[in-house]
Formats: C-alpha cells, sequence, structure tokens
C-alpha cells in the first residue's frame, strides 16, 4: 500500500543515535525504508543501536559534536560515502541540572557547545547544497524547557530556547531552497536522561508520571520526527511543536 512514511532511498542523519530519543528515531526511520547515519560519541552503543536497525546500508559515525572545527569535515565524510542528505535529526543533548549559584560560565559554555552550537554547526553546514538535497528537512529536540523550565534548569533551558529562536530564523533563510526546519518541545520522556536527573535530584520515578496523559515515551516523540522528516510535512517549517502530555493544562 502506498503510504507517504515511505523513506526508502532516503539518507537520514541522526545525531544522539546511541540511546534514547536518537535511537528510536533510527529505529522507526528504518522499518520504513531509510538508510541512516548514526553520530554519537559512544561507538559500543552506537553499534548496539546499528544492530537494532532493519534495512541494510546503515552507518556508524562515531563522533564527539563537542568538537565544532570538525564538523563540516565529518559532515563532508558522510556526503562522500553516501551522496546528498535528505533529512537531519539532531537528537544529541545535555541535561545539567544545577541552582543558579554553581552554574557558572564553563556549564553555561559546556551546555551551550552540545545543545545548540552543534546544532548551529551542523545545520549550517547540513543546508548547504553540495551537502543536502532540496526539499530537504531538518528536526532538532527542543525541550518543553524552552518556556517553561523546572527549578535547576536555567542552563538547560537557556540553550533549548535559543535552538527555537534560531529555527525560525533559518527557516526563512533556506525557502528557496524549500527546506522544512522545526523544533520538538517534549515534557518528561521516558529516558537514560530523565532517570538520571531523578537520580540526581532525589526525586523518584513517580516525577515521570506528573503529566495527565503520563509519560512520554520514545517512539512517541520518534514518531513527530518521522511526520517532520516525511512529505506529509512539506509545509510545517520554522515552528516549535510541542508533545507535553497534558502539563501544560495544569
Amino acid at each position: 500500500m502506498e503510504t507517504i512514511f515511505d523513506f526508502s532511498g532516503k539518507t537520514i542523519l541522526i545525531t544522539g543515535a546511541s540511546s534514547g530519543i536518537g535511537r528510536q528515531a533510527a529505529i522507526s526511520l528504518s522499518k520504513l525504508g531509510a538508510r541512516t547515519v548514526l553520530i554519537a560519541r559512544r561507538e559500543e552503543q552506537l553499534k548496539e543501536t546499528l544492530g537494532m536497525l532493519s534495512g541494510e546500508g546503515h552507518i556508524c559515525k562515531p563522533f564527539d559534536l563537542a568538537e565544532l572545527d570538525n564538523i563540516e569535515a565529518l559532515v563532508s565524510e558522510i556526503v562522500a560515502e553516501t551522496g546528498k542528505l535528505d533529512g537531519m535529526a539532531f537528537c544529541a543533548g545535555v541535561a545539567p541540572t544545577l541552582p543558579s549559584k554553581v552554574t557558572t560560565p564553563k556549564v553555561l559554555t559546556e551546555t551551550m557547545q552540545i545543545n545548540f552550537f552543534s546544532f548551529y554547526e551542523m545545520t549550517r553546514h547540513f543546508i548547504k547544497k553540495k551537502y543536502s538535497v532540496e526539499g530537504a528537512k531538518i528536526v532538532v529536540l527542543s525541550s518543553l524547557a524552552s518556556t517553561k523550565p523546572g527549578r535547576g534548569q536555567s542552563a538547560y533551558a537557556a540553550s533549548k530556547a535559543a535552538i527555537d529562536a534560531t529555527v525560525k530564523g533559518l527557516a526563512k533563510e533556506v525557502i528557496p531552497r524549500k527546506i522544512c526546519i522545526n523544533s520538538i518541545q517534549p515534557c518528561v520522556v521516558d529516558t537514560p536522561m530523565i532517570h538520571k536527573y531523578c537520580e540526581e535530584t532525589g526525586k523518584s520515578d513517580t516525577y515521570l508520571d506528573n503529566q495527565p496523559f503520563g509519560i512520554i515515551t520514545p517512539d512517541e516523540v520518534a514518531n513527530m520526527i518521522v511526520y517532520l522528516l516525511s512529505s506529509a510535512a512539506d509545509k510545517i517549517t520554522g515552528t516549535a511543536i510541542p508533545i507535553n502530555g497534558g502539563s501544560l493544562l495544569l
């Protein structure tokens, strides 16, 4: 049966693919026929993701996105191997939870470097004609914290707000190439990152269910990534789409 979610013949780059939402996005896209390029720092976990994928031709590229000066070389290497890219799902990120008195410039810089600067640098090169097809799609994970941060999330919220603002600006620049770029703002998602947050803050796992519709699962966020990367979303760009689990109604 013909479907608008057929990614056969398309190559999608996914950062943060070693776990959580990035891993699930890779799995979901591979089931729909996409060839994926997996990027993350942790090579062993990246290979675990590779073993979970459907189809063939997927590629692992262990890489530390904090190495901003080497990102263009990475993109160039990938495109030389795969041809021009059809889409990118930027799912890499860190989520420090610290009170402001210990959120030093160093913490702010490290958070912005991974969550925002690396996204911007990847996107800056992705949108070049030599690296992506006309009509390519970009999806980046933001967070509901960008507009509704919790205690200790000032650095994290700032990095995600920067993403949302930049998406709107970049979307205008890439109109001539018909490239769509959008962010997704999940609330609490059941990932290793949020479980680590609970451990660090002393909150119990019941915190994860503090949403009227319950905890958001990685596959629910991955479904939105798939949608925004598909032809069904050809007219959607420059937006920040919340997946809030009903939390905004509280």
